[in-house]
């Protein structure tokens, strides 16, 4: 990894909401520089400039197929979809890039390549890039435990009209944290310990989770929300300098956060 010069970027999925909040970050970051800005085959973004189509003065920088070009990149930050990824995670290895991937709702197919890409490169896959989100999944696993199965555990979830999964990646890490494997909506009567998942989608929501542990004569409830989306962007940007200089392998949000002493 060198140290001499701007971290280099590959923003994937630079079309979408979070690809742009990454775009408009590395414009004013003098420690990073775009590189590359990956979008998919057959979206009208190709050949713009990424730094316009995400709303700022140009950089130079033309938005290609994920891959396309030979771009040097020391890390590839992916807010694709979910089909995007194999390539993606293909990509970051020819590259003999680190991969930081925020997309949520990943399939066997994608968790599969993210697995392979880690043989060759670093890689980091987090549902949600916030430190809050972080320590809400921390202080639900303790409440559980402290509260025991006398409370039924529920999550909640709203996000912009435009959000795909359902739940998000975030309620469903937070399920699995608590002890759930199935992270499907709840609906009808509770049965046993399982715990129950709502959905809210509309306007422009950027985030919100809450996890409740209903007792019998009381309520506990935690919740974050996100305010502004940008704060995912900075976040995934922060693994991704930690990222670069670790050996190949899976890595998560907590190695980074624990490792690197916030």
């Amino acid at each position: 990894m060198r140290t001499d010069a701007p971290l280099r970027v590959a923003v994937a999925g630079a079309g979408g909401r979070m690809g742009g909040e990454l775009v408009r970050l590395l414009a004013r970051d003098p420690a990073c520089r775009l590189a590359a800005a990956w979008i998919g085959a057959g979206s009208d973004g190709r050949g713009r400039d990424a730094a316009e189509l995400a709303g700022i003065t140009a950089l130079g920088i033309a938005c290609t197929e994920t891959g396309e070009a030979g771009a040097e990149v020391d890390v590839v930050v992916d807010f694709s979809t979910v089909t995007a990824v194999p390539g993606v995670a293909r990509a970051a290895v020819e590259c003999g890039a680190a991969l930081v991937s925020g997309v949520t709702g990943l399939d066997e197919a994608a968790r599969e390549a993210l697995r392979e890409s880690a043989r060759q490169v670093p890689v980091l896959h987090a549902d949600n890039f916030s430190i809050g989100v972080t320590v809400l999944r921390e202080l639900a696993v303790i409440a559980r435990e402290r509260l025991g199965p006398g409370f039924d555990i529920e999550i909640s979830e709203a996000h912009h009209r435009g959000k795909r999964d359902a739940p998000s990646g975030t309620a469903r890490m937070l399920g699995r944290a608590l002890g759930d494997k199935q992270g499907c909506i709840r609906t009808g009567a509770r049965g046993g310990s399982e715990i129950g998942y709502s959905v809210c989608r509309g306007g422009n929501v950027v985030g919100e989770h809450t996890v409740s542990f209903l007792g019998p004569h009381e309520r506990l409830e935690l919740t974050h929300r996100a305010e502004d989306r940008s704060l995912f962007a900075s976040g995934a940007l922060s693994a991704a300098r930690w990222l670069v200089v670790q050996p190949p392998g899976q890595y998560t949000l907590e190695d980074c956060i624990a490792r690197d002493g916030n």
